[in-house]
């Protein structure tokens, strides 16, 4: 049971936890994309108690960007984090799946639109 605050480390780690409980507070770090060096990732053993808070927070002047996802924790849990601390205001997700957590940037929805038009178009195009 991780009582007060539990950080992977002091910069971004790949961490084996066996049977963790978290009452209070989580921290994830996020410098980058890649799991377990640029962002903190849990590889729970056995089975992870959830509960406390989860707190994201940026490193090295990293933001992320619309469409990142953070896969922080991989393993079975039970529960889902009282409250979370996004690192900014961007529009932030959370996703409890079957066997991981993971946070992410919503992607705006005007991008998929213009994108999509933008192909129509060039199919268009190519048919005259």
């Amino acid at each position: 049971t991780f009582e007060g605050v539990y950080s992977p480390g002091n910069r971004p780690a790949e961490v084996d936890l066996e049977n963790p409980t978290f009452d209070f507070v989580l921290e994830i770090e996020l410098a980058g994309l890649t799991q377990g060096t640029e962002f903190d990732f849990l590889n729970i053993l056995g089975d992870a108690t959830l509960g406390g808070v989860l707190d994201l927070s940026y490193l090295s002047g990293f933001t992320a960007s619309e469409g990142d996802l953070f896969l922080f924790l991989s393993g079975d849990y039970t529960g889902t984090f009282a409250s979370i601390i996004f690192p900014d205001a961007q529009n932030w997700f959370i996703s409890y799946d079957d066997d991981s957590i993971s946070v992410g940037v919503v992607p705006e929805p005007t991008t998929g639109v213009l994108l999509l038009a933008g192909l129509g178009y060039m199919a268009l195009r190519r048919r005259r």
